[in-house]
């Protein structure tokens, strides 16, 4: 992020607590960072609309100690950089990603549509803005992310449209209309429900028919309503 002494300070936190050797998981870890793995694993989730996978890797990332803030924002720096790649045309100069993570964008960025990506990025963004306030971060960004998983895989309206466009243009160049829908024909009512006037009590009055009277009248309001 251009802080070279903070990140030199970084660096004399790492050798105090993991000693010479340090490995991508010591950084993880001290820093509570996410890996790229996890966040490539959680980003095919959202945009697969796999829900139950969505919870689980929170859950995994809720264990292992990570910051759910500094998680929101390692996936709206990913995401960012799938809008850029789709914004660009693909240009892989303005990213300055590695071979590794440049293949991850490439894939996921053909399995959204730039609207459903900025979609996303709102929701992660008004999350951000709430997060520290939260009395359980875990639940609001289980919630977020549900969120993000069910927009990434709705019907946009613009798709909507084009279908119905498609389908009108498809009549006006001649394909024959479907056929008028048939009248709906309900079934008469069983015999049954129709009782002879000797099997009606004396004790209803015509102004307050027998229930199996009023069932005989609305047979076929009962039927449509089936």
């Amino acid at each position: 992020e251009g802080g070279l002494r903070d990140a030199e300070s970084a660096l004399d936190q790492l050798v105090s607590f993991c000693g010479a050797k340090i490995r991508e998981p010591d950084v993880m870890s001290v820093f509570g960072l996410v890996s790229r793995q996890m966040l490539e694993r959680l980003v095919d989730a959202i945009l697969a609309g796999d829900i139950a996978g969505v919870v689980g890797q929170v859950a995994e990332l809720a264990d292992s100690g990570k910051d759910m803030l500094r998680v929101v924002h390692e996936l709206l720096e990913y995401f960012r950089n799938i809008l850029v790649y789709q914004a660009s045309g693909g240009s892989v100069e303005v990213l300055g990603l590695g071979a590794a993570q440049l293949d991850a964008v490439k894939r996921q960025s053909a399995a959204a549509g730039s609207e459903r990506i900025l979609q996303i990025m709102e929701i992660l963004t008004d999350t951000a803005s709430r997060l520290g306030k939260a009395l359980s971060r875990r639940t609001l960004l289980e919630i977020t992310l549900i969120r993000c998983s069910r927009a990434a895989t709705a019907v946009s309206i613009d798709a909507i449209l084009s279908q119905i466009a498609a389908l009108r243009n498809g009549v006006l160049d001649g394909e024959p209309e479907p056929p008028p829908a048939e009248k709906k024909k309900f079934p008469e009512p069983p015999p049954a429900l129709i009782p002879a006037p000797e099997d009606v009590p004396a004790s209803h009055s015509p102004a307050e028919p027998a229930g199996i009277e009023r069932l005989a009248e609305q047979w076929h309001d009962v039927v449509e309503r089936v």
